[in-house]
C-alpha cells in the first residue's frame, strides 16, 4: 500500500490540474492581496469595529473561494484516478501482482489526500496571512479551522475514488461537480431558511412553512456531502475565536451564527469511512 501511495503523490504532483490549480491559486491569492490592500488602507485607524467587521466577512469570503478551489482540485485531479487505469490496461496488470484491490485503493486514497492536504493547507495558509497582513486579524480558532479545512478534500475524494470504481473519467468527473454544487447551493438555502425564521422570531411570529423547507433541503444536502457543513464549522470557529462581534455574524451567506453540531464532525468522519469501504467492496467485486 505504501509503495502505491508514494507512486501515487508523485503522479499527482505531475498532473496538469495540480499546476493550473497552483497558477490559479497565486493569481486568485494575488488579486486577494491586492484587493484587501485598497480596502485596507482606507479605513483609518479608530474605526475599530469596521475593520474587525471587514476582516471577517471578507475572510469568510476568500474562505469559501479557497474552498472552492480545493474541491475543484480534488474532482478533477482524481476523477480517473483509478477509472482511467482500468481504462489503459494498467489497473489488471497492477492487480495481478501480489497487491490487493484494497491495498490498491487504499494506496490510491492516501497518495492523492496527502498532495491534497498539502495543497489545502498552503491555500487556506496563505489566505488568512493575507487577511492578517492586511487588517491585523488573527483568531484563535485558527488551527482547529485549519485542520477542519483540510478534511473538505479528504470528504471529497472518498467519494470521488468510489466513482471511479464504476464510472468513466468524465462521468464520474460530472458527476462529482454537480454534487458539489448542490451541497454548496443547499447550504446557502439552509442560510436562507435560518435568517427567515430568525426575522420571524425576532417579530413576535412562528417560523414560516417556507422558512423549515429552505432549512430541510441544506440539511439534506449536507447530509448527502458534508463538505458546505465543514466549510460553516470552519468560518464559526475562525470568528468565535476572533474580536468580530457575534451581531455582525449574521448578514451574509459566508458568515453563520449556528455552525454544525459535532454529531455533524462524527457523521462526517462515518461517512469518509464509508466511501473508503464502498469503493473498495465495488473495485473488489469488479471484472476487470
Amino acid at each position: 500500500m505504501i509503495t502505491i501511495a508514494r507512486l501515487t503523490f508523485r503522479e499527482m504532483l505531475n498532473k496538469r490540474i495540480l499546476l493550473l490549480g497552483l497558477v490559479l491559486t497565486v493569481v486568485y491569492l494575488s488579486i486577494l492581496w491586492l484587493g484587501l490592500h485598497y480596502v485596507g488602507k482606507d479605513i483609518p485607524e479608530t474605526a475599530e469595529l469596521v475593520r474587525l467587521s471587514l476582516a471577517g466577512e471578507l475572510l469568510t469570503a476568500g474562505l469559501f473561494v479557497s474552498g472552492m478551489l480545493v474541491s475543484l482540485v480534488t474532482v478533477f485531479s482524481s476523477a480517473g484516478a483509478i477509472s482511467a487505469d482500468i481504462e489503459n490496461g494498467i489497473m489488471p496488470a497492477t492487480a495481478a501482482k501480489p497487491i490487493s484491490r484494497t491495498q490498491i485503493f487504499l494506496g490510491k486514497y492516501a497518495g492523492l489526500g496527502l498532495a491534497l492536504v498539502v495543497y489545502s493547507l498552503f491555500v487556506f495558509i496563505a489566505t488568512n496571512m493575507i487577511v492578517w497582513r492586511v487588517f491585523h486579524f488573527y483568531s484563535d480558532g485558527f488551527f482547529s479551522a485549519m485542520v477542519l479545512f483540510a478534511l473538505q478534500p479528504l470528504v471529497l475524494l472518498a467519494v470521488n475514488l468510489w466513482g471511479s470504481t464504476f464510472l468513466s473519467t468524465l462521468g464520474n468527473g460530472v458527476f462529482m461537480f454537480m454534487l458539489y454544487s448542490v451541497a454548496v447551493i443547499g447550504g446557502m438555502l439552509e442560510y436562507v431558511g435560518v435568517q427567515m425564521s430568525s426575522m420571524a422570531l425576532t417579530a413576535g411570529a412562528s417560523g414560516t412553512a417556507a422558512a423549515s423547507s429552505l432549512t430541510m433541503i441544506g440539511i439534506l444536502t449536507s447530509l448527502l456531502l458534508p463538505v458546505d457543513s465543514l466549510y460553516r464549522l470552519v468560518n464559526y470557529l475562525l470568528l468565535q475565536g476572533s474580536p468580530v462581534p457575534a451581531q455582525l455574524m449574521r448578514f451574509t451567506p459566508f458568515l453563520t451564527i449556528t455552525p454544525p453540531s459535532m454529531e455533524m464532525l462524527a457523521y462526517t468522519a462515518g461517512y469518509i469511512l464509508l466511501f473508503i469501504g464502498l469503493g473498495i467492496y465495488k473495485l473488489s467485486s469488479r471484472d476487470l
